[in-house]
């Protein structure tokens, strides 16, 4: 057996959770590595690692989120009040932002601060997965109103200065609305690829669709005859493997041309299973398949903190439940800014600074008229007039040592 899938454990919990909510197995020898323990089972699509130091899970039916430790098993590392019950949850890869789903709406945290970034609200029913590219550049979102959404993380939580028309509102509309799907969306997956990735999404109405994440496009629909309920792809985006109400799971070979932009897939591959297969996932190298009538599924490479048993060097704070508003914040000591910068910014950015005349004392005299109704604002004015002249100083020494370069 190659040597990277034993270096791969199966992460799970179970739809009734009689013995322990989560458990951590071996993928080639079965063995159970370790479980966890909770009130109640985990919610379906709400379990996730923040990276490989802690596990992140909601209980079902409940606005709880349970944070677990690989060092300390026994109890919880910390627990979360959302503010109403969680019905998807999915961490970033850096684990730097968790997006909570809480019945219509997306919900995006900072782990590190709890922060509320974003809540970004399109759907008009339960939200029952989401999905995140491997370059955490967007999110996919799928609810039961049939409907899947495109985010951009940077353009939902960001702020762009440069950009007076690029309202805070207009940065959090999605992407993409795909609207194909006549029934309940059950299940998102996104391959490895970033944003140049093919997005599934399976549903109730017998087909799975599979989107160009870049474009937006719809590739292809694969019809079935049963309910799906599971979806998953390997590494080399190269086979689909999806699951079914009668119990059965369905393999399409993605790299065979089809002769048209819709299909029907009839014959079980994989037949085992007495209830319908909810959960599906391929190891790391394509080798093996896991699948079960479970309520969450993953396949990770061998947390390092199985190994060690240290404490997590990740920091998680509870969610807060107002939105960050770091620009009307009444309270100047614990007022801050987060600013994420992405190629958009960066080009709005430079054109800003391409169209400014730091040398042209009428640009400043219209500054001004700004803030000629308030005379509080005398700081600001004086500390904007004196940024100007350092502008003005940097632009003459810069041009001036450029044109003694030149021969």
């Amino acid at each position: 057996m190659p040597w990277i899938v034993s270096k791969q454990v199966v992460i799970s919990s179970d739809l009734n959770a009689e013995l322990h909510s989560v458990c951590v197995s071996d993928l080639v020898s079965g063995n159970t590595l370790t479980t966890f323990k909770s009130v109640g089972c985990v919610e379906r699509h709400c379990l996730d690692l923040v990276k490989d130091q802690l596990m992140i899970s909601s209980v079902k039916e409940s606005p709880v989120i349970n944070v677990w430790s690989f060092e300390r098993k026994d109890q919880l590392h910390l627990k979360i009040i959302c503010p109403n019950k969680v019905t998807a949850l999915k961490t970033t890869n850096d684990g730097k932002y968790c997006v909570v789903a809480i019945n219509t709406s997306l919900y995006i945290w900072q782990t590190s601060s709890g922060e509320l970034m974003a809540i970004l609200e399109k759907h008009y029913q339960k939200i029952t997965c989401i999905a995140i590219t491997s370059d955490d550049s967007l999110i996919v979102s799928g609810g039961d109103d049939g409907l899947a959404f495109v985010w951009s993380l940077g353009h939902s939580i960001g702020y762009n200065e440069f950009d007076v028309n690029d309202s805070i509102s207009s940065q959090r509309e999605p992407l993409f609305k795909w609207s194909d799907h006549t029934m309940a969306i059950t299940d998102v997956h996104i391959g490895l690829g970033g944003i140049e990735a093919y997005c599934m999404t399976c549903s109730t109405d017998q087909t799975c669709r599979i989107y160009e994440l870049v474009s937006g496009v719809l590739m292809i629909t694969i019809v079935f005859d049963t309910p799906l309920w599971a979806v998953a792809m390997d590494s080399t985006q190269s086979h689909l493997f999806v699951g079914g109400h009668d119990s059965n799971i369905y393999e399409t070979k993605l790299y065979e041309k089809p002769s048209n932009c819709s299909q029907k897939q009839n014959k079980p591959q994989f037949i085992g299973h007495e209830s319908a297969v909810t959960c599906l996932a391929v190891s790391m190298d394509g080798m093996a398949l896991i699948s079960g009538p479970i309520s969450n599924l993953l396949v990770t490479p061998f947390p390092s903190a199985l190994f060690d048993q240290k404490s997590p060097n990740i920091v998680i704070k509870p969610f807060k439940r107002t939105i960050i508003n770091d620009i009307y914040n009444e309270d100047p000591d614990n007022s801050y800014c987060i600013e994420i910068i992405n190629d958009r910014c960066l080009t709005n950015s430079l054109e800003f600074m391409k169209g400014l005349d730091l040398n042209d004392d009428t640009g400043a005299a219209n500054d001004f008229d700004i803030f000629s109704a308030n005379d509080e604002n005398e700081d600001i004015r004086r500390e904007l007039s004196e940024l100007k002249e350092v502008n003005s100083q940097l632009y003459n020494y810069s041009v001036d040592a450029i044109f003694k370069t030149i021969p």
